[in-house]
């Protein structure tokens, strides 16, 4: 064998070897004890072993994870969530997925639905909701009962408690407004705690569980009465204002970035420096709205994260801005 052929076969060799361990890598990230697996099925709980994210998102993007867990019971989390703890995994809270871009591949982490919880109760103070409950479903049950103040929301893909995690809004309005206590699980003291609106710490898309990490399971909200034609009103104006200028036909995580100002509108300033309608693989800057990023059918999270980072590059260019993302990257 000739020099060159040797070095070509001991490339190949490497080449073999380091592919083997990448498997193993990817493998050794699916992988979960078949008892501890066992033990949450005998919870109030669906259990999925090796679940692709991309059914999950609005994206329809996203990696498989070893562990899929969506608690049915509230009162079951004291119970789920040591279990969680004890896998030694990272774990991420997901509603409907409306507002996260997952990494291609195997991931390493674990996935808490909280969909399952949707109890409620009318009570003398407001109305009790649990944070699995959709936000658009929340806005027509306020508006059949005559309360104002969630008109905002109709539409809003997403649940009671990510909208309260980011304090989402639109139109001027938000929902920590309308807070008067929320309550929540945390991982430390494995605990359920009741934060009153004042420490919340609501502000611009963010509040105090957003940085706390802390798991929202449900929420007490205020209830202002309103003229109900008024607000089937309102709510049908935002709707239509939505399917005029969002891409409600593809997948997609709404907003991709916070506004950095009241008076820079994101989506505009992306059209003016000829950057809506780029494209990268099956991901394209909106054509119907510079501030959104759609899945054409075939986009994976790089393609997404590639367009990400051209547009915040020529926005720091031509303003001097760092374009803070509204939506959450999730990692190996």
């Amino acid at each position: 064998m000739t020099h060159q052929k040797a070095m070509n076969q001991g490339d190949r060799d490497a080449n073999d070897e380091n592919g083997d361990l990448a498997r193993q890598e990817d493998s050794s990230r699916l992988m979960i004890d078949r008892r501890f697996v066992e033990r949450l099925y005998r919870l109030e709980t669906t259990v999925r072993v090796n679940e692709a994210l991309s059914k999950h998102t609005t994206f329809g993007i996203g990696g498989r994870v070893p562990l899929y867990v969506q608690p049915l019971e509230r009162r079951a989390l004291p119970e789920i969530v040591p279990l969680l703890k004890e896998s030694g995994r990272e774990c991420k809270i997901l509603g409907i997925g409306s507002n996260v871009l997952p990494d291609d591949g195997p991931l390493s982490f674990i996935v808490l639905d909280t969909t399952g919880l949707i109890g409620y109760s009318q009570e003398s103070e407001g109305f009790r909701v649990e944070a699995g409950y959709p936000l658009r479903q929340l806005s027509r049950l306020f508006y059949a009962r005559g309360w104002s103040g969630l008109e905002f929301s109709a539409g809003i893909p997403g649940t009671v408690g990510g909208g309260v995690l980011m304090n989402a809004g639109a139109y001027g309005s938000q929902i920590g407004d309308l807070v008067l206590e929320v309550e929540a699980f945390d991982w430390d003291s494995e605990c359920l705690r009741v934060y009153p609106q004042g420490e919340c710490a609501f502000s611009y898309r963010s509040s105090r569980f957003s940085q706390s990490g802390e798991l929202i399971t449900r929420v007490l909200l205020k209830t202002p009465p309103g003229e109900r034609a008024e607000i089937g009103d309102r709510m049908r104006e935002f709707e239509r204002q939505r399917i005029n200028k969002q891409p409600l036909e593809q997948g997609s995580a709404g907003s991709i970035f916070k506004k950095p100002a009241a008076d820079f509108h994101v989506g505009k300033v992306i059209e003016e420096l000829g950057l809506k309608g780029r494209r990268y693989g099956g991901a394209r800057v909106s054509s119907l709205h510079g501030g959104f990023i759609v899945n054409e059918g075939s986009a994976t999270s790089a393609d997404v994260r590639a367009l990400i980072d051209l547009i915040r590059t020529r926005v720091h260019q031509a303003y001097g801005i760092e374009l803070e993302l509204e939506i959450r990257l999730w990692s190996h």
